[in-house]
């Protein structure tokens, strides 16, 4: 499996940078393509009732012709594609045009020749393998940067070196914000530097559940990391990146800190379909042997959820606190006591008092106050009032937190800007509504 992996990688990549024109496809081709495509998901696709649903679907669309006169070989692989995900919606599914003639799918016990190998490895090369960035933070906290999981035996000197970089940090945060995917092996050969040798990371297994593959703890040229770790998540964290999310908060490894994940837990790889098309298809199924399930369609859920944009600030700063290096790096923010004054002033006055508290702390106009006053009490009257759950944002002349509503759960997010001639004053605030 591991010599198909590279001789997959090989094929893909070298597709990539050959461009010839597009395929010129009769009818008959696209119905010969088509049936090609249901044909390999109905025998390939992991779980086997959606790959019947699918490979139906495409031949009724086959057979009412709705494939004939689509122009374009990419707006037909696109079209196919998305029939198929209205079947199953399943992100790892999909069809593509080659810029070159492809071969046959490759022997699996054909081992890759030294050629193929070289060209695997220079095209990773190229973008460090996807390692985006290493460095440390302020309070000796390690920060690694990773977007995608190439073939173990082409990147592991590669993160092991990054891992010895970061292996004196006191904490780590790992941002997996942007990254789209990558080899399972990898994977557990990451994981493994946050676990004990041996551990049952995951195991994958065909539709019938044979040919189980197990990955776990391997052996390290250094010592394993045993501070405490979070990993930055986004809606675009998808596949590999949410198997190194899901691993570790699964074993207690780390915290997730961000927006829920693609929920693409499928191995995947591509078929040749047709000398200028590939599909790919989800051919294992993940296993986590802690949950006893994975993330398909569901995503990671983050321990702390906040946008992607404030994950590492808001991960940084607990990292800190955790360390006890800043007990809360924003205390003593004039902007930080001003939002959390107005917060209790909303929740404690009536009509009267709240337009007194307004003036004597902000420098708002008089009708600002009147609006402001009025809306707080529509919106104490409707939903009750605020609890702090968490400072988004804090600054020297303003701060944005998040806020909910007790009593119905709804949340809403307040910004505070202090007024530059008078910093102990608020010059307006700004209130929206906001998933927490």
């Amino acid at each position: 499996m591991r010599s198909l992996l590279v001789l997959l990688v090989l094929l893909f990549s070298s597709a990539v940078r050959a461009q010839l024109p597009a395929p010129e496809l009769t009818a008959a081709d696209r119905r010969a393509i088509a049936e090609a495509f249901a044909s390999r998901v109905e025998s390939t696709y992991v779980l086997a009732e959606p790959a019947t649903q699918i490979a139906a679907a495409i031949r009724e669309h086959v057979r009412r012709g709705d494939y004939d006169a689509i122009a374009g070989a990419e707006a037909f692989a696109d079209r196919l594609m998305r029939d198929a995900r209205a079947v199953r919606d399943d992100r790892h599914l999909r069809v593509a045009v080659s810029g070159q003639r492809l071969p046959a799918d490759p022997d699996p016990d054909r081992p890759p020749t030294p050629e193929q190998k070289a060209a695997a490895f220079e095209d990773y090369r190229k973008i460090n393998f996807g390692l985006a960035e290493a460095k440390r933070l302020e309070g000796n906290v390690g920060y690694l940067d990773i977007e995608l999981f190439p073939p173990l035996e082409l990147c592991r000197p590669a993160y092991d070196a990054a891992m010895a970089f970061l292996g004196h940090t006191d904490a780590l945060i790992i941002d997996a914000r942007r990254h789209h995917g990558g080899d399972p092996a990898t994977v557990a050969h990451f994981v493994s530097w946050f676990v004990p040798e041996g551990t049952l990371i995951n195991e994958t297994y065909t539709r019938a559940n044979a040919d189980v593959t197990a990955y776990r703890g391997g052996k390290l040229p250094g010592p394993r990391y045993q501070k405490k770790v979070w990993v930055l998540t986004s809606r675009e964290t998808f596949s590999g990146g949410e198997e190194l999310a899901y691993d570790l908060q699964a074993f207690k490894r780390a915290t997730i800190v961000g927006e829920v994940t693609g929920g693409g837990a499928h191995p995947t790889r591509p078929y040749r379909i047709h000398e200028r098309f590939f599909a790919f298809v989800p051919y294992r199924q993940s296993i986590n042997p802690i949950t006893k399930t994975n993330w398909e369609g569901a995503g990671v859920q983050p321990d702390v959820a906040v946008p992607a944009a404030d994950a590492l600030q808001v991960a940084h700063a607990a990292a800190l606190q955790e360390l006890g290096r800043a007990a809360d790096p924003t205390a003593q923010s004039p902007a930080r006591g001003l939002l959390e004054a107005w917060v209790k002033s909303f929740n404690e006055h009536d009509l009267a008092a709240r337009r007194a508290w307004l003036r004597a702390n902000s420098t708002m106009q008089e009708q600002q106050i009147n609006e402001f006053a009025s809306l707080d009490l529509e919106i104490r009257g409707a939903h009750g009032g605020y609890e702090i759950v968490r400072f988004v944002k804090v600054e020297t002349t303003s701060a944005e937190a998040l806020l909910r509503h007790p009593k119905t759960g709804n949340g809403a997010k307040l910004q505070v800007q202090l007024d530059p001639k008078d910093p102990k004053k608020i010059a307006n605030v700004g209130l929206q509504p906001a998933k927490l």
